[in-house]
């Protein structure tokens, strides 16, 4: 049981990919699985990500009467 949630919480970390695969590998849980979770989350971010900087940009800005 304990192996499984050892698993679960590897998958799910944050952190690159290559202190992910050192660690399950340490851990002794299957890597594959972990790496099978941690490429599409790394492929999410980079995807959204700058939608997401886009957005908040413009949120944050300053009103244009402001910015002089």
């Amino acid at each position: 049981m304990a192996r499984r949630d050892a698993r679960r919480h590897a998958a799910i970390s944050p952190g690159g990919q290559d202190t992910v695969a050192v660690i399950a590998e340490a851990s002794g849980v299957n890597r594959p699985f972990v790496m099978a979770f941690q490429t599409p989350r790394v492929l999410i971010v980079i995807m959204t990500g700058p939608m997401i900087a886009r957005r908040l940009a413009r949120h944050l800005a300053p009103p244009p009467a402001l910015r002089d």
